[in-house]
């Protein structure tokens, strides 16, 4: 067996099609409701020369200290509630928050986490034993099949009862956890996909680069910053002008970034009743040609083969420039020490005119099977609250921390705006499209097809050319056209 042989047959044998509660990689959505802040203006981007402070040191974010919360309604009799959330990126948030809540309701909460990689394994494990717990943390994809099959119950009486205002979230977070008319879920975090860039200000300077101030103007640009960013020696690349923040196993990333790209280009991956793939449309051969160019023929971006389990890896060892990510990405100063300084633009607008964005939420579920519907309700407000919205957005957690709650005041919050890499995420999640689901709600299966067919074009074992398109098309038409999960 040759070498690129064997990199495809490894990366394909560590894949396989996720089954209904299969892998689920981390992240949250957004557009507008209510009183938001007020977009950033459209002008085109200026530009400074980049700063040459030193980096700052690896000190707490103000937003991350312990919050006051809000007193929840104290409820009679205490018990206990079971609450199941993947292991790392909260449970800092977590161990702050739900002492005081015990304290305040009377009610003891035991978390059973699960690694991010098992969870909805293990999740799927309790649901078809009959025991579930009580509250359980999810993914914008996840709350309509567990609505369908009547694993969550609706919170609609206990808003009404409540009197709870739903306004106080963007409106497109509300939307995600709403099910054939019903609200199945709180938004617990909200981001806008994989549009922003963010750089070492180090490397930047030293190679002399003027930076946007907001973003670069143009994808031309980027190629033309990425090209002066990056470093070789011998004839071998030390450093990459940037990472587009692909993996070699996180189909989810990989679909979020190519979602990014097409509708930067103006496209969709599939049409809006989510039954018709669409990747044979001029925008999606566009943009996946882009992102191949930026690899092989540009030789600014990193490729699949460079690629590590974390998308930061690359950016934390200082082997690449730019990074294409998410809102996560905010907690790198905790991973660099202080090592250098980072901070982050909006990606290029596309030639569909606009950032390609999406609505991404994580929820926090009702299991149907709670026997304290009100205690557990407590406990979502809590975790789908201001306080904790907050605390989540200042990137002090584990492995995915840095993404903020899905409350308009959350965003906007004073201890959140003062930091650095924030600011841009505000304008993007009130801009941010609506995400398109599939109709069959098999969403995980349709990213480890496209998953599986582009990656021999990130690995540069394939040209992507019309037989290509024709058959990725192929390959996401397969699952759309599969029963309702």
């Amino acid at each position: 067996m040759n070498s690129r042989t064997s990199r495809r047959a490894l990366l394909r044998g560590a894949l396989g099609l996720a089954g209904t509660f299969g892998i689920a990689p981390l992240l949250a959505a957004c557009q507008q409701a209510g009183p938001a802040a007020k977009p950033a203006d459209s002008k085109p981007a200026e530009t400074k020369p980049v700063e040459t402070k030193p980096a700052a040191p690896a000190a707490q974010p103000a937003a991350t200290a312990a919050p006051a919360q809000a007193a929840p309604a104290k409820t009679s009799g205490g018990g206990e509630l079971r609450l199941h959330v993947r292991t790392g990126p909260e449970e800092d948030t977590l161990k702050d928050v739900l002492p005081q809540f015990t304290q305040q309701t009377g009610i003891q909460v035991k978390v059973e986490s699960f690694p991010t990689t098992e969870y909805f394994t293990k999740l799927q494990t309790l649901i078809a034993g009959g025991t579930v717990g009580d509250v359980m943390w999810g993914i914008f994809r996840n709350t309509p099949r567990f609505a369908n099959s009547k694993v969550i119950r609706p919170l609609d009486d206990l808003i009404k009862a409540d009197n709870f205002d739903l306004s106080q979230y963007y409106k497109s977070a509300i939307d995600s956890v709403s099910y054939q008319g019903a609200i199945y879920a709180m938004p617990f975090k909200l981001h806008p996909g994989p549009a922003a860039l963010y750089y070492n200000v180090a490397h930047a300077r030293d190679a002399g680069v003027t930076m946007p101030e907001k973003q670069p103007a143009s994808w031309d640009e980027l190629i033309k910053i990425a090209s002066q960013l990056g470093k070789e020696s011998g004839g071998r690349t030390e450093r990459f002008g940037m990472s587009l923040g692909l993996t070699p196993d996180n189909s989810t990333s990989t679909l979020q970034t190519l979602m990014m790209y097409v509708r930067s280009w103006g496209g969709e991956i599939y049409s809006e009743d989510g039954k018709k793939a669409l990747l044979q449309e001029q925008p999606v051969k566009d943009s996946v040609r882009y992102m191949a160019d930026l690899m092989f023929k540009h030789k600014v971006a990193s490729t699949l083969k460079e690629a590590t389990q974390q998308i930061e890896d690359l950016m934390i060892t200082e082997r690449v420039a730019l990074l294409q990510a998410s809102s996560s990405t905010k907690s790198i100063p905790t991973k660099i020490a202080g090592k250098f300084e980072v901070r982050n633009l909006l990606m290029p607008p596309g030639p569909g005119g606009k950032v390609g964005t999406q609505t991404i939420t994580d929820h926090i579920n009702m299991s149907a099977k709670t026997q304290n519907p009100q205690g557990s309700w407590e406990l979502i407000k809590l975790l789908c609250g201001k306080d904790v919205g907050v605390r989540l957005g200042g990137g002090t957690g584990g492995i995915a921390s840095g993404t903020c709650g899905a409350r308009i005041d959350a965003f906007t919050d004073p201890a959140l705006m003062s930091q650095s890499l924030h600011p841009i995420f505000v304008e993007l999640v009130q801009n941010a499209q609506p995400l398109r689901y599939p109709a069959n709600l098999r969403e995980e299966e349709i990213a480890t097809a496209v998953h599986q067919t582009l990656a021999p074009i990130f690995l540069g074992e394939r040209q992507p050319d019309d037989a290509f398109f024709t058959e990725l098309n192929t390959a996401v038409q397969g699952v759309l056209d599969r029963p309702i999960a």
